[in-house]
């Protein structure tokens, strides 16, 4: 807990860890060694938590450049930990993902739809 929720209250962080599940690390290694899952069509933002213990700055920024020079990535990062939407308390920063996503998305929905 105090590399995954590391930004926000003890109490809170373990009532929320009971509802994660285990995961491997394998899509976190994948993306840093650009392993391609299949075909991306929609607008990609990383997100990077200044904070973050488990995935540094420098391996957000990493990840951003990979996917930024093949299609065309934003990045924003944030005073926060590895969990960015859950430790943003005021909603503040969550906002300025929800733009991204909101001026971005609509576009990726008309082009996948285009292509059925």
């Amino acid at each position: 807990m105090k590399h995954v929720l590391n930004r926000i209250p003890e109490q809170r962080a373990w009532s929320l860890l009971k509802h994660f599940r285990t995961e491997s690390g394998l899509v976190l290694k994948e993306a840093m060694l650009g392993v391609e899952v299949g075909p991306i069509s929609c607008p990609v933002l990383v997100i990077g938590g200044i904070h973050d213990k488990i995935l540094r700055v420098k391996y957000q920024r990493l990840l951003y450049q990979q996917y930024r020079r093949r299609l065309n990535a934003k990045y924003m990062d944030f005073p926060m930990g590895h969990m960015v939407p859950i430790e943003d308390a005021d909603g503040r920063e969550l906002r300025k993902i929800l733009i991204f996503l909101n001026q971005n998305v609509p576009q990726a929905v008309e082009r996948s739809l285009a292509t059925v």
